[in-house]
């Protein structure tokens, strides 16, 4: 990766490796115009949005760029990814001499979003489910109000009807089935706290737990009681009970149960709020680099940075990447927070022991698609997350005004955003299919299946928004837990793994104590100096 020296000639290097690239995806990331065989109307899709596969796949077959040997300026610490990890440990770093470089235009990871008249949903993760703790913590901090919503924010697709929360009147046999996991998997919540057990799991009822599949606790259930488990797991770990260990199984399983919280929007909207909060703050060490007094522009959060390497010497880092303008930089900083998945730490890191690097290797991913369907009016009126069961190729619905509606800020002129989400369990099958990039086909596939219990879905269709995870989320496969245990043994001193992934179940409380963990860690480190 390293070559000769010169910035600009590496610059040249890289912008006539990557136009070819840009040139070849440009078709790809056009809007469209899709018509579904079963719809009478045109509907025109969005382009992509998400994951670009270009600068990754360039790294994985080790065709990057030359790399500038000579550093650019010093900062204390430098976090790579603005996920909701890497922007929790901004906002706790906000005082600190930091940057924060992205990839992308917009941060927040998974937990970004769009607006359509005023309507805010999510291309990713929309709730979190801790009432108290340092989600709801930070949420109150940056002055947020979310809806609460209680278990019958579920809705099932039942033997062609819709059934409603997980316990009523009648006892029919997703209620008896309910019943029977609620008491299954009590045992084992008595045990954790929050949305998962405390790391290092050392508890050996857990850790058996963590040694077996999700499937061997559901002997004797009902088979489509059994689809809707798979369906939850699936849409949010991108694995099955097969594939899910007990462990991490019974904390999904107990979403069913559990209230969730919704801010407008979803999370992406705790996102934007910190990144408002963290342009407007600057630290100390920061505004004394400008002269004459003059109020600085922050520029701590960069986007469209792509890092190629963080290398790691005596005392410290140093961070190469390529700016939005295809300029190659190096940094060097005193503590790197990789808030990047544990594949991609393993990648760009560098100067540390091969057991370190070979432990970040282990973990396995799931794909996602997620359509946004904008439509002109509520056309569907479920409830917040519904559920349906195979052949449905997609696992749920979410309605994106449900938070508007609890919280009364919902006008008939925002019209209704429909989030589908449709995962794909670990390996290469999803990532082929979004790479392709087909999005005609993958949206007409989606609306022909919602047509199925929303009739008038086709002639309310504004515009589709389609986004793609192809790294969407680790998944929780037998000896999770002992393998997070073993990857945070072999951490570096001046480097901090901060990915969701590596505190247990990827969700906004393990983005968020990711985060925190990392920001205390790495001013440990500072204070030493």
């Amino acid at each position: 990766m390293s070559g000769r020296q010169g910035d600009d000639l590496s610059r040249r290097d890289f912008l006539l490796r990557l136009s070819g690239l840009l040139a070849a995806a440009y078709a790809l990331n056009q809007p469209s115009v899709a018509k579904s065989p079963a719809l009478s109307q045109n509907y025109p899709i969005s382009r992509w949005t998400g994951d670009d596969f270009t600068l990754g796949h360039r790294m994985r077959s080790g065709d990057g760029p030359r790399l500038p040997q000579r550093s650019e300026g010093k900062v204390d610490f430098v976090i790579v990814g603005g996920g909701m990890a890497g922007l929790t440990s901004a906002y706790k770093l906000r005082h600190e001499n930091f940057i924060l470089l992205e990839q992308y235009d917009d941060l927040g990871g998974t937990a970004r979003g769009k607006e359509h008249k005023g309507l805010w949903y999510s291309m990713g993760a929309a709730y979190y489910s801790q009432e108290e703790g340092p989600v709801a913590q930070l949420v109150q901090d940056c002055g947020l109000k979310p809806a609460v919503l209680l278990p019958d924010k579920n809705n099932f697709y039942f033997q062609n009807k819709w059934v409603s929360g997980v316990e009523g009147p009648n006892p029919n046999l997703l209620y008896r089935n309910f019943k029977r996991l609620r008491a299954d998997i009590a045992p084992v919540m008595k045990q954790i706290s929050g949305d998962g057990p405390s790391l290092p799991v050392t508890n050996p009822s857990l850790l058996k737990l963590d040694s077996i599949n999700f499937a061997s606790m559901l002997t004797g259930y009902d088979l489509e009681f059994r689809q809707f488990v798979d369906r939850i797991l699936m849409s949010s770990a991108c694995a099955d009970s097969e594939l899910t260990n007990a462990l991490a199984g019974s904390i999904l399983a107990n979403d069913f149960f559990d209230k969730s919280f919704v801010l407008p929007g979803g999370n992406p909207a705790l996102a934007r709020a910190m990144v408002g909060s963290l342009e407007k703050t600057s630290s100390v060490d920061w505004q004394r680099s400008y002269k004459d007094g003059q109020s600085p522009k922050n520029e701590r959060l960069k986007r469209g940075c792509f890092v190629w390497a963080v290398e790691m010497k005596d005392g410290g880092a140093s961070v190469v990447y390529s700016d939005k303008a295809g300029h190659m930089k190096r940094i060097d900083c005193k503590h790197v927070i990789l808030a990047t998945l544990p594949l991609v730490s393993g990648r760009i890191l560098t100067g540390v022991k091969n057991e370190s690097k070979a432990s970040l290797f282990w973990f396995r991913y799931g794909s996602y698609l997620v359509a946004n369907v904008i439509c002109k009016k509520r056309v569907f009126k479920g409830t917040y997350d519904n559920f349906v069961p195979p052949p449905f190729a997609f696992t749920d619905i979410v309605e994106a005004e449900a938070s508007y509606l609890k919280t009364n800020t919902y006008k008939e002129s925002m019209g209704s955003v429909l989030t589908v989400y449709r995962p794909w369990q670990p390996g290469t099958m999803g990532r082929s299919v979004l790479q392709d990039g087909n999005q005609c086909k993958l949206a007409s596939e989606l609306v022909d299946a919602m047509g199925t219990f929303i009739p008038d879905l086709q002639d309310n269709i504004e515009k589709i928004v389609m986004t793609r995870w192809g790294h969407a989320i680790s998944v929780a496969q037998r000896h999770y837990y002992e393998r997070i245990t073993k990857v945070f043994a072999n951490q570096g001193e001046y480097f901090t793994l901060s990915h969701s992934s590596l505190q247990g179940i990827q969700c906004m409380e393990s983005a968020v104590q990711a985060g925190i963990m990392a920001a205390n860690r790495a001013l440990k480190v500072k204070s030493k100096k």
